[in-house]
């Protein structure tokens, strides 16, 4: 597979003492990174009013192979049940995660000003075969 661009992915894993969401950043190196803007015309049910949107898709490969700071990959099950003092050991990819292009150790509110952020919408664990890799699907 070629790879054209490292990442950041923030897991997200609620913090069982406190209640409250955190998301921990892991720098993945060496993805393939792909994005495409999708533009949609069309009627937006006000009075007939038509709109134009847009929003740029993604379409990431992340090889079995890549490098993760020492990190280790847990499926999201697991990684949701982990204490908080051990997220921070571990990475995982589930639906609704964020992403960005590079590494990163931005803000979440700095993060969702960047030009190559997005959400992780769908994932496919294609660990079988010649290519193993994830793919993540995201805007």
């Amino acid at each position: 597979m070629t790879t054209n661009a490292d990442m950041t992915i923030y897991n997200q894993h609620l913090n069982a003492e406190t209640k409250e969401v955190e998301y921990i950043p892991t720098v993945v190196s060496g993805v393939h990174w792909h994005s495409n803007l999708k533009v949609s015309v069309g009627e937006n049910g006000l009075k007939g009013v038509s709109g134009i949107s847009a929003a740029e898709v993604y379409k990431i490969r992340i090889p079995e192979s890549a490098e993760t700071e020492e990190k280790k990959y847990i499926e999201p099950r697991a990684y949701r049940h982990l204490p908080a003092d051990e997220s921070g050991q571990y990475w995982t990819i589930q639906k609704g995660d964020m992403f960005c292009k590079g590494a990163t150790d931005m803000t979440l509110a700095e993060l969702k000003k960047s030009a190559d952020f997005g959400t992780v919408l769908g994932i496919g664990d294609n660990r079988r075969g010649m290519n193993p890799h994830f793919r993540i699907g995201g805007a």
